[in-house]
C-alpha cells in the first residue's frame, strides 16, 4: 500500500466514523430532547416538535471535519516511519 491510498483509506475511515457518530447522535438527540421537553413542558400546554437545520448541518460539518483532521493528521507521522523502525519500537 502506498503513502498514498494509507492516507485516502485512512481519511475515509475517520469521516465515515464521524459521520456516523454525528448522525446518530442527532437523531437520538433530536428523539430525547423532544420527549424530555414534551415530558417536562406537557402541564403548560403543547410542545411543537421543531429542528434547528441549520445548527444540524453546522455540527454535522464540524464533526466531519474533525474526524477527517483527527484521521489524517497521524497518519502524515505513520506514512514517513517504515515499518522495521515502528516494530523494532515495540
Amino acid at each position: 500500500m502506498s503513502k498514498e491510498q494509507l492516507r485516502g483509506m485512512l481519511a475515509i475511515e475517520g469521516v465515515l466514523i464521524a459521520g456516523v457518530g454525528a448522525t446518530l447522535g442527532i437523531v437520538l438527540g433530536l428523539i430525547f430532547g423532544w420527549a424530555g421537553a414534551a415530558t417536562a413542558l406537557s402541564l403548560t400546554g403543547d410542545v411543537r416538535y421543531a429542528v434547528p437545520w441549520t445548527n444540524v448541518g453546522a455540527v454535522v460539518a464540524i464533526a466531519l471535519v474533525a474526524g477527517l483532521l483527527a484521521s489524517v493528521l497521524p497518519v502524515r507521522a505513520a506514512a514517513r516511519t517504515s515499518p522495521v523502525a515502528a516494530l523494532g519500537v515495540e
